[in-house]
């Protein structure tokens, strides 16, 4: 999956920090983590970066969840996470960015 981890983003307009933890998920093995009150995603720097990559769209997702009120269970969360994981892996530089700008002028039509 190529794409560059952000150090913030955008979700309904609402914008969530990204940070790196060196000791994040010592003790208990955890990739990252999504703060919704301080509305930011943590991600273990310890990981190779394949993987902080997709425990960033995992944790986007939950953000996702949360400001749009869909109540996903965490294996929802799991398997859209890995589909778009997919998705992200077939396109193209440019075409990465060209869907997230329709994605992004979709979301404000409605």
């Amino acid at each position: 999956m190529l794409f560059k981890i952000p150090e913030s983003f955008r979700i309904a307009g609402v914008k969530h920090a990204v940070e790196l933890d060196p000791n994040l998920g010592l003790d208990y093995r955890l990739k990252g983590e999504a703060t919704y009150g301080h509305r930011k995603v943590v991600l273990c720097s310890q990981q190779p970066i394949e993987e902080q990559r997709r425990a960033f769209l995992h944790e986007a997702i939950h953000h996702v969840d949360v400001l749009f009120d869909i109540r996903l269970r965490e294996s929802q969360v799991i398997r859209l996470a890995t589909g778009i994981a997919e998705l992200i892996q077939q396109l193209e530089p440019d075409s990465a960015q060209e869907l997230a700008g329709m994605i992004m002028e979709r979301g404000h039509e409605t």
